[in-house]
């Protein structure tokens, strides 16, 4: 009875971690903050009621386009667990070739992109809020070993970590203030037209 059971917990195992061929941490440190910068004010680590988020793009080493690297796992809150801070936890990235995946234990280059929610964006810009960190590397973990190799961490996994992210925001420009002051008016002559 004990043989069936180490055998049936060891094919558990291994049918688990052949899913993931490389692993990483998706946490940042005190180091390397997501941060927000209403330009020219100085960067501020972000807050969770800042509606900022976090996303995990990689690609092949080597590899510098941004436009071809691939989202692993969902979108992150940031600030959670404390400002400017993300924490998801091991990840992996998908077994495969070229850019559908990678082999176990795979470098990889790679990028984090953070935005903020598109309902707190303001009027006069009516967009997206966007940083990009700059490519590092990460050494992922193999999670075909047994055990498993444990997850890179992806602030210090390379000679090239993951250093923080800054969401720059811009002052409006004269043009962006009159449009405002535009729109103000006629918001309130239409009001005044629905009370009569």
């Amino acid at each position: 009875m004990k043989k069936f059971i180490l055998i049936a917990i060891f094919s558990a195992l291994v049918s688990s971690v052949a899913l993931g061929q490389g692993s990483y941490n998706f946490a940042n440190s005190v180091s390397s903050l997501v941060q927000i910068q209403y330009w020219p004010e100085a960067p501020h680590a972000a807050t969770a009621v800042e509606d900022t988020y976090v996303e995990f793009l990689w690609a092949p080493f080597g590899i510098t386009d941004l436009n071809l690297f691939q989202v692993v796992g969902t979108k992150l809150q940031v600030g959670i667990p404390a400002q400017g801070r993300f924490a998801a936890g091991a990840r992996t990235i998908p077994a495969g070739t070229g850019f559908s995946g990678i082999e176990p234990g795979a470098t990889v280059n790679a990028f984090i992109r953070a935005w903020i929610a598109p309902e707190w964006s303001t009027e006069w810009n009516n967009r997206l809020f966007q940083g990009y960190s700059s490519i590092f590397t990460v050494d992922t973990g193999d999670p075909t070993l047994l055990p498993p190799s444990v997850p890179a961490n992806i602030n210090s996994s390379t000679a090239t970590p993951f250093t923080g992210v800054i969401i720059t925001i811009p002052e409006p420009t004269t043009s962006d203030l009159l449009i405002l002051a535009g729109l103000v008016p006629l918001k309130r002559r239409k009001n005044r037209s629905v009370n009569l």
